[in-house]
């Protein structure tokens, strides 16, 4: 995993402050990271009984709030990401788990009705880490259950949609405000060194056929535009026959 990136996240929730900058994210998007979580419910089709994992948790904007609609949930992220999280609740159903994800082992038999990977994809070296990452994740999965592979960059997508006449309005409005907040101004720029993963149409496809010939289904979704990156990310579902 990009230990640059994993470790500033470590960093940021050990300085605390607020969830949204946590998470990764800009200032200018915490009215869109609320959208986050009713998307990401209908799209899991979250109940009350289920079981629910979050892989790369984060600062927990996604996690928290999910945790009220289901009877168990598991974050899993950096220890201080986890540490983090567990400051901002008290008597809920949650349990936090420390780790990297590779070193993760569930208890035999242990299995979640419910798996979400949200934003993280950006944090895998290569596309061999990135299908080593997927293909541990689906091992959780309950007959019947559901993981969303979620926020996905595809670069692809991206270039389209900075090519046309709406994408280059989009980035006209968005680096005049990036620029006029005080809390965003300079974030992120001192990360780099090491490679990231960039999803693009073709990994993304062959995602898709190698879980399907897997016995899953699986669906690629938009994310409505209204999200942070909404324009630009995509989502992709993956369930197992409750056979």
């Amino acid at each position: 995993m990009n230990r640059t990136q994993i470790d500033q996240y470590g960093l940021s929730a050990r300085e605390g402050g607020d969830p949204t900058l946590v998470s990764g994210r800009y200032a200018i998007q915490r009215e869109a990271e609320r959208l986050m979580v009713l998307d990401v419910a209908a799209k899991l089709d979250v109940r009350p009984k289920d079981r629910l994992i979050e892989i790369g948790c984060g600062s927990g904007n996604l996690l928290i709030p999910l945790s009220f609609m289901v009877k168990e949930t598991v974050g899993l992220d950096h220890p201080n990401v986890c540490r983090y999280v567990r400051s901002r609740i008290s008597d809920r159903n949650i349990e936090t788990v420390g780790c990297n994800f590779f070193d993760y082992q569930a208890d035999i038999g242990t299995w979640f009705d419910k798996v979400l990977i949200y934003s993280v994809m950006n944090t895998l070296s290569d596309q061999d880490e990135a299908v080593a990452f997927v293909d541990k994740a689906v091992e959780l999965v309950a007959p019947g259950g559901r993981l969303l592979l979620g926020d996905i960059a595809n670069i692809d997508r991206k270039a389209r949609f900075m090519a046309s006449a709406s994408g280059k309005a989009f980035d006209a409005k968005w680096r005049k405000e990036l620029a006029s907040s005080k809390e965003d101004r300079g974030r992120f720029q001192h990360l780099g060194g090491e490679a990231v993963f960039q999803p693009s149409d073709r990994f993304i496809v062959s995602l898709m056929s190698r879980y399907r010939e897997r016995g899953f289904d699986t669906y690629l979704l938009p994310q409505p535009p209204d999200l942070p990156f909404g324009n630009t990310r995509e989502d992709l579902l993956i369930t197992r026959s409750p056979d």
